[in-house]
């Protein structure tokens, strides 16, 4: 990145950050938000990015992670409660970490969003902050790689993760279990949000498998029930007791 390039890429990140908050709301759990902060922290050592990494726990009805310009990277509640191991959580971060650091994100944004909404979003508009969240968070959500770039996060996201010594088996087991559920099937077709933005994820199991290899826990035991209860609770069991009353 330029200088210029630097500024653009942070200004739209903290622009997109405050209005995707009213949408996506951050988890309550601030124990386990400042476990992802740091583990954003330690992804850093590991990679060669001007953006710090920030990881933040969302609410939002969907099994999804994105990266947004400027290092940010939101994982959804409904996505936490899908995945079943540390392993798992830490490669699809390092996976959406890697967009940032191969500079995919601010491509995609470009490609998505368009000129207009940018430098809108970058130096003011008319056209309302509530009207601009809600486009901005169904673009973030759809943003699109072309495979190439996908296949490219997978091995650069293994890679951080096994230079700073941890496990990388974690991306395989979840790219395969998430493909292997139906639209009608599974605890929720939010999955196939993940599976919509995350093309291929069968072909890029095998290939992330082959790549693994084992390492420490991105996050001890008491780290990994903290993040679990981030939202409190199954978001999914939350969702269905708030559409019961």
């Amino acid at each position: 990145y330029d200088g210029q390039g630097f500024m653009v890429s942070k200004k739209l990140g903290v622009s997109s950050a405050a209005q995707l908050g009213v949408v996506f709301p951050a988890c309550a759990g601030q124990d386990a938000q400042d476990i992802l902060h740091a583990f954003g922290d330690s992804l850093e050592d590991g990679m060669d990015s001007p953006f710090n990494i920030v990881v933040e726990a969302v609410e939002a009805p969907m099994v999804n992670a994105f990266a947004l310009p400027g290092g940010r990277v939101l994982v959804t509640d409904d996505l936490i409660a899908e995945s079943e191991t540390p392993d798992e959580l830490a490669a699809v971060i390092a996976h959406e970490a890697a967009h940032v650091e191969q500079r995919h994100v601010m491509q995609a944004v470009w490609r998505t969003v368009g000129l207009g909404m940018v430098l809108d979003l970058v130096v003011g508009g008319g056209t309302g902050a509530g009207q601009q969240a809600v486009l901005l968070a169904g673009s973030a959500t759809e943003l699109s790689y072309s495979r190439d770039a996908e296949a490219e996060a997978d091995a650069r996201g293994q890679e951080i993760l096994q230079s700073l010594g941890l496990s990388s088996q974690g991306m395989a087991p979840f790219f395969r279990r998430l493909a292997a559920h139906e639209p009608e099937a599974g605890p929720a077709k939010s999955v196939m949000e993940f599976l919509s933005t995350h093309p291929d994820s069968l072909r890029r199991a095998d290939a992330s498998e082959a790549r693994a290899q084992p390492g420490r826990p991105a996050f001890t035991a008491a780290e990994w029930q903290a993040i679990r209860a981030a939202c409190d609770g199954d978001p999914r069991r939350r969702r269905e007791g708030a559409e019961g009353d």
